[in-house]
C-alpha cells in the first residue's frame, strides 16, 4: 500500500520529510510533471494513507527540495527553480495550510546545475 502518492499517480522523486515539536510529519516530493507536493500527518497516523493531508502544489522544481521547521512550527521549503534562476524559499507558519509566495534565496549562474537543496534546522 502506497503511503503517499502524486496526484494522477505520477512517480515520487526527491522525497524529504520533517517532523515538528507536536509530533507532526511534513512531506515534500516532486512528480514527473515538476510539481512540488506538501503533505503531512501527525506521526501516529502517518502509517495510514488516510491519516495525510491531499496533496497540495506549493511549487515547481526538477530536483531534490529540503525542508525543515523552527521552534514555533513554521514551515521552511528550499529548492531549485525551473531553471538555473537559483534556489526559492517558501515558507508558512500555519502547520503547511497555507505558504507564502516563493522568494528568490540565492541566484545561481548560467553554468551551475543543483541536484539537490539541503535545508539545515
Amino acid at each position: 500500500v502506497s503511503v503517499l502518492v502524486s496526484p494522477g499517480g505520477g512517480p515520487i522523486s526527491g522525497f524529504n520529510a520533517v517532523a515538528d515539536r507536536n509530533g507532526s510529519l511534513h512531506a515534500i516530493w516532486h512528480g514527473s510533471n515538476q510539481a512540488l507536493y506538501y503533505s503531512s500527518a501527525q506521526a501516529a497516523k502517518a502509517g495510514d494513507p488516510r491519516g495525510w493531508t491531499q496533496p497540495v502544489v506549493i511549487g515547481s522544481t526538477f530536483t531534490f527540495p529540503g525542508i525543515t521547521t523552527d521552534p514555533s512550527n513554521g514551515i521552511y521549503v528550499a529548492y531549485p527553480g525551473d531553471s538555473t534562476d537559483g534556489v526559492f524559499i517558501i515558507s508558512s507558519n500555519d502547520g503547511g495550510f497555507t505558504w507564502d509566495a516563493p522568494r528568490l534565496a540565492v541566484r545561481l549562474s548560467d553554468t551551475c546545475v543543483l541536484s539537490r537543496v539541503t535545508v539545515a534546522s
